[in-house]
């Protein structure tokens, strides 16, 4: 699945989500929330990229990561596995936050 199709799931799935361009890989990153929160209080709840168009992603669950030490991996999952997943990592993300 490629990071477009990716941007088109979260964009139905998830309108909460902000998404940010990347380059250098292309792709995006998603923050939760109205704006980008950066270091380590961080609001990115994942990112998506590919170095070729039409390759699969590579996502980093940026929650996950940084708790759990999970490291980036190919996505060749079908649409409900990503909306499992993400919703997964925003339910960890409002866990981890202190109010």
């Amino acid at each position: 699945m490629t990071p477009e199709i990716i941007d088109e799931i979260i964009k139905k799935n998830f309108p909460s989500l902000l998404a940010k361009p990347r380059t250098n890989p292309d792709g995006w990153s998603y923050y939760l929330g109205p704006s980008v929160k950066t270091g380590k209080d961080s609001n990115r709840i994942l990112r998506a990229v590919s170095r070729h168009p039409n390759q699969d992603a590579q996502l980093k669950l940026s929650i996950s990561a940084r708790i759990k030490g999970r490291e980036d991996f190919t996505f060749v999952g079908s649409e409900e596995e990503l909306v499992s997943i993400i919703a997964d990592e925003i339910d960890l993300y409002k866990q981890s936050v202190t109010p």
